[in-house]
């Protein structure tokens, strides 16, 4: 790398930060989202699009792999089938124990899952091949340096773009601040401009998808109030998101569309690829 990139990504990484607190980059978020996440299907290899990258692209055979952000494992189960090892973690102590069921009840023996917040964790690298897959674990420049650190050959992520939060980014805009849609559209070209920096020429694919959420009242007025919308509001400001909760919901529960691009890059790892920031 020259110096003038290593000087460039070195200013990206510490211009790199999160935006407002708030969103999903809290336990208690995806606490309150196992029991949904704990029935979802481990994706197959021949129509998962970030499973597609990684086959076409990612060196697996004999290969030790860390998954960041895993949620309720089934991509870090997929992946024991083609690598040697495979390591998930979680913020998320829920999802890491069905994780573990999960893996269990699939005969992983090669998988072990382990509870804790990327940024401070120790994990005993570098691993082969790293990756992470629609998480906010990896959304900043110190943990994705830390990602690129990690990594001894591979690296992939996949994050959403041009997203829509129906019931998020109105209540955002009820109490004054701007939706998170442009801030994750910035993580993937800052991710990007690191990458390129770092002398890397990563293979960029995408795909349009629509998740949805539903959720009983009660629990949408405590998660969006205290959680997803900020984690700061006033008094104000959360009976402002109740009372337009309560309007939104039908038969006693609020349903969240959101519409996404997923943005899926992949590269191979160098030398040059462990720098921190």
């Amino acid at each position: 790398m020259v110096a003038a990139d290593q000087r460039a990504l070195e200013a990206l990484y510490r211009s790199w930060t999160r935006s407002r607190s708030g969103g999903y980059a809290d336990a208690a978020v995806w606490d309150a989202s196992a029991e949904e996440y704990k029935d979802f299907a481990v994706p197959s290899w021949d129509d998962d699009p970030f499973l597609e990258l990684l086959a076409d692209d990612a060196p697996l055979d004999g290969a030790t792999v860390l998954d960041i952000g895993c949620g309720s494992g089934i991509y870090a189960i997929a992946l024991a089938g083609r690598a040697a090892h495979v390591t998930g973690i979680d913020l998320s102590g829920k999802m890491v124990e069905y994780a573990r069921l999960k893996a269990a009840d699939a005969g992983c023996a090669n998988v072990e899952f382990a509870q804790g917040d990327f940024r401070t964790m120790r994990l005993d690298g570098p691993f082969d091949v790293v990756i992470a897959h629609l998480t906010p674990a990896v959304a900043d420049g110190e943990t994705f340096a830390k990602m690129m650190g990690l990594a001894r050959r591979y690296c992939a992520i996949a994050k959403p773009a041009r997203r829509t939060d129906a019931v998020l980014d109105e209540l955002r805009r009820l109490v004054g601040i701007e939706p998170g849609g442009r801030g994750m559209d910035d993580d993937f070209l800052k991710a990007f401009s690191a990458v390129w920096l770092a002398g890397k020429v990563p293979t960029v694919r995408s795909y349009e998808d629509v998740w949805r959420v539903a959720r009983p009242l009660d629990a949408a007025v405590g998660l969006y109030a205290d959680r997803l919308v900020a984690s700061d509001l006033d008094a104000g400001q959360k009976a402002a998101v109740a009372e337009r909760l309560r309007a939104l919901a039908a038969d006693g529960v609020v349903e969240e569309r959101i519409d996404t691009t997923v943005m899926l890059m992949g590269w191979r790892m160098g030398p040059s690829g462990c720098m921190r920031a």
